[in-house]
């Protein structure tokens, strides 16, 4: 978004920030008390309770992102969050009303990269919960971007379409990640 450097793109990312601290709350609440219990479990060996409890995790998670993915592009909550966010900034209304398309799919991916970053962290893998942090937010991100950048004629794109750009690279990069979880 900063490449793009447009209002309207930064006043995307602002109402995708503000929607951050709103599911932030929840996505790492599950993932600390999967993690507290996981350690727990760990100490004691217990595999089965500790299976159950990522499993249970997992699913909350999935569900947190299935259901934003499922209410935020309804025109009447679209419509509501624009405009307690954007107020009058119209010209933002098109690229944000885009982004908050692909929220869910952004939470659904950084949700279970946070449990498991946790979880590697209670089973004592610090090395692998940092690469995950770095997997998820830098590399694939990075990677997305400049593949967008390669296929698109990004000199001659409109600012909106680079803000556009910006948001669906994000969205192949955290779906790429949910793919490498289970080799991870």
């Amino acid at each position: 978004l900063a490449a793009a450097s447009t209002a309207i793109g930064l006043a995307a990312f602002n109402v995708q920030v503000q929607m951050n601290y709103i599911t932030n709350a929840l996505i790492f609440g599950i993932a600390q008390t999967a993690a507290l219990m996981s350690g727990i479990y760990f100490a004691e060996e217990n595999k089965k309770a500790l299976r159950k409890t990522m499993v249970l995790s997992v699913v909350l998670v999935i569900s947190i992102g299935v259901i934003l993915m499922n209410v935020l592009p309804l025109e009447g909550v679209t419509n509501f969050i624009l405009h307690v966010y954007l107020e009058d900034n119209e010209d933002a209304y098109e690229v944000t009303s885009a982004m908050l398309f692909f929220y869910g799919t952004y939470v659904l991916a950084q949700g279970n990269a946070v449990l498991l970053a946790n979880y590697l962290q209670a089973t004592k893998r610090i090395i692998m919960s940092n690469v995950v942090y770095i997997l998820d937010d830098v590399v694939f991100v990075y990677l997305c971007l400049n593949f967008w950048k390669k296929i698109a004629d990004y000199s001659f794109a409109t600012d909106y379409e680079r803000v556009l750009m910006t948001f669906i690279a994000a969205f192949f990069a955290h779906a790429a990640f949910i793919l490498c979880i289970p080799a991870i």
